[in-house]
């Protein structure tokens, strides 16, 4: 899985709309906080796609010398365009009353 931080998918992001002048027309679909997906159709032929859905990732935590399983609740954003079909992924907290970036 190839996986970003926020900011470098912020900067990729950043730099693809810039390159196509923010001319776009963005198609939004899905019925759930737990599934999203946006589609940003450019004028000059150009698309950009990001999937977001929760993921419950498995992990472990310590507290006092003691390790403990715990589920991690993820918002995973997924997100390829035109010009790069490789999925890129980024991950944040699941935090459906504070939103996210």
């Amino acid at each position: 899985m190839n996986w970003v931080k926020y900011d470098e998918y912020n900067d990729i992001k950043t730099k693809f709309f810039n390159k196509h002048n923010h001319d776009y027309k963005k198609i939004e679909s899905g019925t759930s906080a737990e599934y999203y997906r946006k589609t940003y159709a450019f004028k000059d032929g150009a698309v950009w796609y990001e999937v977001m859905t929760k993921e419950e990732v498995p992990a472990e935590a310590e507290a006092y010398g003691i390790k403990v399983p715990v589920l991690c609740e993820l918002l995973r954003t997924e997100f390829w365009s035109s010009e790069n079909a490789d999925s890129c992924f980024y991950f944040e907290p699941w935090d459906t009353y504070y939103g996210t970036h």
